[in-house]
Formats: C-alpha cells, structure tokens, sequence
C-alpha cells in the first residue's frame, strides 16, 4: 500500500476523531489561555521515546498551566493519522503534536499527504536534542573519520551503510556522508534499529547512523567503534568520539531533536507562552533526569528559532533527497 492510498484511507476517519476530540467552543481572550485541558498528539503508539517524552512533559506543563495536558497517542499510516488530525484541529493551543526531527524530511518525500509539515504547523519550542553517532564496524582497520574515508577510496569492496529505513533519518545522515566525503557507498535498508545494529556488530554493513541511547552501550563494550557525532560539541558520555565539525565536515553541525507543533494560525500569545512554559519544564530536575536517562538534552528554544532550525533542517533533507534521487516504494 502506498502512502497516498494510506492518507486517502486516513482523511474519513480524521473528521470524526475531530468531532470526538472537539472542545466546546469558548469566546475567550489568548490571555485566558488554557480554560480547559490541553490535547498532545503523538503519532505513534505508546511506549516509544516520543510517547515518553510527552507524557514527562505534560505531566510538568499540567502543574505549571493549571489545566490538564492529555497525551493522545494516534499511531497509523506512517504518522499520517495523528499529523493529520493535529492539522485540522482549531489553531487556539488546543490540540498540539509532538515529533521528532523527521517532521522536517516529511516534505522532500510525501507529496501527496492530506497536510505539509512546514506549512501547517508552527514550531512551538524544542524540548530536547540529541546527536546522532556514526559507527563503525569494528574489525575494519580504521579509527576516525579520515582513515574511514581513506579506506574506503582504496579498498576493492564498494562500502556500506544500514538505515532504519529508506527515508529514515539514518538513511539521509548516510547519503549526506556520500555526498560530503565524495564516497559512494551503498545504502543497505533494515526495518528498525534493532536488526541494523546486530548486523553492524556481525560485520554484515560497515556503518551506521544512530542515536546514542540505542549505540552507546555497544560502544562502551567494544562490539562497535564510534568515528564521529553531528553538532557543534563533543557529547557528554561520548567525550571520547570527535564530531564530524573538528573533522572538517561542517555540513554535520546539526543535532536530531524533539518538539512541540501547534497548527498553522495559533495565535502568537498562545504560541509564545507555550513556549516560555515548555523551556522552564525541561530543566526542573525531575524532567531534566528523565531526558537525560533518554539519552538527550534538554533545550527549550523560543517558537522563532525552532521555526528557523525546523526549515533549515527541511532545506538540507531536500537537497539530500533531489541529489540521491530517493524515493518511497
């Protein structure tokens, strides 16, 4: 089944979630805001980090806004049925979503989708980041990103490197790699991290592209070698591993994340005192905990630049995807 055959089967049971989900209409003032209980979408199912990540913080912003932050998990056609009840809702700080940073490659692969990442949500605030490691097998006579490199131009054997999937944050880091380094290596598909990682550790792919909560264990016990972290700083607990920046690849600067979304036309009141609320939740200790056991960093940003950090991420996504031709069977 394709995604649009999958959306075209969402779009008649979005309305009726809507009716179901539908707050009584209220005449109040953004200065009012919230009046009743606060709605977080999460497109998947529960237990997953995002799951995870939303009810910590709801849970905080419950205490701080004084009404009710209900996580209403709506898994379903690859995020489709939950982003598109988010984008129908009414913009008045109701009905919110939280994803991560694969909401800005959305755009370069569907274009047939009921809704536009970019266009019908604003960036509330960012409430966690991450970098996503590059590792290695660790029989291959390498130790950082220039011997890899290196060995890969010389070598008789064509390189590789896993993915969650095609389209998958890890494929798109990996095709990124290629592209920076003018390697061509080929791009091996997994259905999920677990069965990527366990080849890695087997020898069966030479890299791949993960989060440090999945890789960091493996790291720590040798069955893999770490080369290189996006962003602009080493990362605490992997202080050892150099980023791709200080190996001459600025092109890695950036971390993965996750947010809060509002739908297009929140008034900016609501939008900004979200925002305010969600950067003072994440650093109350209990919270702050939390995220770092989940592998992640705390952040809180302003609306504004999480909006600016959502479109330049969507910007390089697209380019990675035109250039590598990458489409969805």
């Amino acid at each position: 089944m394709t995604l649009s055959d999958t959306a075209a089967r969402v779009a008649a049971g979005v309305a009726s979630s809507l009716l179901l989900a539908a707050q009584p209409a209220l005449a109040e003032k953004p200065g009012d805001y919230p009046a009743h209980p606060v709605r977080i979408i999460v497109p998947y199912a529960a237990g997953g980090g995002t799951d995870i990540i939303a009810r910590t913080l709801g849970a905080a912003l419950s205490r701080q806004l004084g009404q009710p932050v209900i996580v209403d998990n709506r898994p379903g056609g690859q995020t489709v049925v939950g982003y598109s009840i988010a984008a129908k809702a009414a913009p008045d700080g109701y009905t919110l979503l939280m994803n991560n940073s694969a909401h800005s490659i959305q755009p370069a692969l569907f274009k047939d989708l009921p809704y536009n990442a970019i266009r019908s949500f604003r960036g509330v605030a960012e409430i966690t980041a991450s970098p996503v490691v590059f590792v290695v097998d660790r029989k291959l006579p390498v130790t950082d990103l220039k011997s890899y490199l290196a060995y890969g131009k010389t070598t008789s054997t064509k390189l590789n490197f896993g993915s969650f999937g095609t389209g998958t944050g890890s494929h798109l880091w990996g095709e990124l790699l290629a592209s920076a380094s003018g390697l061509d290596m080929l791009h091996v598909p997994y259905k999920g991290s677990a069965p990527a990682i366990q080849d890695l550790i087997g020898g069966q792919i030479n890299g791949l592209f993960v989060d440090p909560l999945s890789i960091k264990p493996h790291i720590q016990a040798g069955t893999v070698r770490a080369i290189g972290v996006t962003g602009p700083r080493r990362w605490k607990g992997l202080e050892n591993v150099p980023t791709f920046v200080e190996q001459g690849y600025p092109q890695f600067a950036d971390v993965g994340w996750f947010g809060l979304f509002a739908p297009a036309g929140t008034p900016d009141a609501i939008v900004n005192r979200l925002s305010a609320e969600v950067s003072k939740a994440v650093m109350l200790p209990e919270v702050k905990s939390k995220l770092l056991e989940l592998g992640t960093e705390p952040s809180g940003t302003t609306a504004a630049a999480f909006d600016a950090q959502i479109r330049k991420d969507a910007d390089r996504w697209a380019k990675v995807v035109a250039e590598k031709h990458i489409t969805l069977q």
